[in-house]
């Protein structure tokens, strides 16, 4: 192997030292992890910390910028809660303190980073207002509570111990039944509770806020100012705040007026309920504050003093605006209210419309009735009639078998004029025929007498009128395409066929 080394080349010396280093300064880089945990929990190393505690020491650097320490050297863990196995390194309960950096040191000469870690505030919070109570219910498990003020995590308070009930601290509850009470909270109560298992592992975890009560008054000047102490505790320590300044003026201290006070001069009284300010003025508008002999704050009043005259202008202006929303209001019903009517009335005008041209369409009868046409012969003909009745087709209808002539007839039409209510429905002209029982054999061979309509047969009277005249017609039929009629009448009126 020497040998080898000697043979290379001082480039292939490089070449190789960097392929080797890249190769282990890439294992160790994969090596770090990120983690968030929450208070209390535990986390887990990565898999080749293991290994790597053989060959250096494991060191923490606070993320607040602490002091570096060293957890474990010379394979024996320097704090409790570390946890070194064959298989594993964990680190359990951990705090607010063990946010930071953990690294590996190997001999002194190179450091790899192998875990940053961040820790979660995950309790559950609880409000609470001043002097009302609270009651938790807690885990058969728990073996113990801790307190920890918001400020100062890193002391722990122990509260109760179930195995040892006479070093109880009841100033903040006591535990029966697995139920925790604490009677009439305060500001000092603020703060997290941890309930640890028989091992210190964390069970549960709560944040406690206690809140002051809050009250308001709106006085106008010169009236009387009652402000109510707080419902429980006293004697109180009152101080004030006016709206445009920033520091508070002590106005009661335990209970007694404070003497030289400048701001109420002579104008505040203790009651036995409170303490009572006339006449109020417009710098008596601000904030007060009570608070009990151990400086909890029990109660904030806000007041707001009025003139009159911000008074009166104020209930005009709800005037106003109350008749304002009214005035619109009855404006929008009374728009809404007409459009629906007419929106009534256009549609039964509709529908009326609608209504009448349909019945003048289908019930509406013709004001002329057609007249039924008869032929030149001594006795009325039984055989059916026909008349100019418009027909809803385009062709009028014809009859199937139709009759047959002995002899020739010639019929003279003139057309109908014009009649009302009848655009919908064209008028066709239609040829009348005998029946063949009422037209006899011509008396001669060569002549035959044919009825002729020239008089109006759609006129109003609806008379019959015959004008006879003497034509001669061949004797075969006029329907035979062989013979041609010579004796034609024609007309100018049947133009329209």
């Amino acid at each position: 192997m020497s040998l080898l080394f000697l043979r290379l080349s001082p480039r292939d010396m490089l070449l190789l030292f960097v392929t080797v280093f890249s190769v282990f300064g890439g294992s160790l880089a994969r090596v770090q992890k990120n983690e968030q945990l929450c208070y209390g929990g535990e986390v887990d190393f990565p898999e080749t910390t293991r290994s790597l505690l053989w060959r250096g020491s494991l060191y923490f650097t606070p993320s607040n910028g602490g002091e570096r320490k060293i957890l474990f050297e010379d394979g024996k863990a320097k704090d409790p809660r570390l946890k070194v196995s064959y298989v594993s390194v964990r680190l359990t309960n951990v705090t607010k303190k063990d946010e930071g950096v953990f690294e590996i040191s190997l001999g002194g000469q190179r450091s790899v980073e192998v875990l940053r870690l961040q820790i979660l505030d995950c309790a559950e919070k609880i409000f609470r207002d001043y002097m009302h109570n609270l009651e938790y219910v807690i885990s058969d498990k728990v073996q113990y509570l801790e307190y920890n003020q918001p400020d100062h995590e890193d002391v722990p308070l122990i509260l109760w111990n179930r195995t040892n009930t006479t070093n109880n601290d009841k100033r903040r509850g006591n535990i029966q039944r697995n139920v925790w009470r604490i009677p009439g909270v305060t500001q000092a109560d603020n703060g997290f509770y941890n309930f640890r298992r028989g091992d210190k592992s964390l069970d549960s975890r709560i944040l406690l806020t206690v809140k002051e009560n809050t009250d308001f008054y709106d006085p106008k000047v010169n009236e009387h100012l009652l402000i109510k102490n707080p419902s429980t505790g006293g004697p109180w320590t009152v101080t004030f705040k006016q709206e445009t300044e920033h520091e508070r003026v002590t106005v009661m201290k335990d209970g007694q007026l404070v003497q030289g006070d400048d701001t109420f001069s002579e104008r505040m009284t203790i009651r036995s309920n409170g303490i009572e300010i006339y006449p109020v003025d417009t710098t008596d508008s601000g904030t007060f504050e009570f608070r009990d002999q151990q400086g909890n704050l029990a109660l904030s009043v806000q007041v707001k003093v009025f003139h009159e005259s911000h008074h009166a202008n104020n209930v005009i202006t709800y005037i106003v605006v109350f008749v304002v929303a009214l005035l619109l209001g009855i404006c929008c019903c009374c728009c809404c209210f007409c459009k629906k009517r007419c929106c009534k009335k256009d549609k039964s005008a509709d529908a009326a419309t609608e209504g009448t041209a349909v019945t003048y369409h289908d019930k509406s009868a013709p004001t002329a009735t057609a007249p039924v046409v008869y032929y030149h012969s001594t006795n009325q003909p039984t055989g059916p009639s026909y008349s100019n009745q418009p027909y809803p087709s385009v062709y009028p209808p014809q009859q199937v078998n139709p009759p047959a002539f002995t002899g020739p007839v010639a019929v003279s039409i003139e057309p109908p004029p014009s009649q009302p209510n009848t655009a919908m429905y064209p008028q066709h002209p239609t040829l009348m025929y005998p029946p063949l029982s009422e037209v006899g054999p011509p008396t001669s061979q060569g002549s035959a007498a044919a009825p002729t309509f020239s008089s109006d047969v759609f006129s109003s009277d609806a008379q019959l009128r015959f004008e006879l005249k003497g034509m001669t017609f061949p004797s075969a039929s006029p329907l035979s395409s062989d013979v041609s009629i010579s004796d034609v009448y024609n007309s100018d009126k049947l133009n329209f066929l």
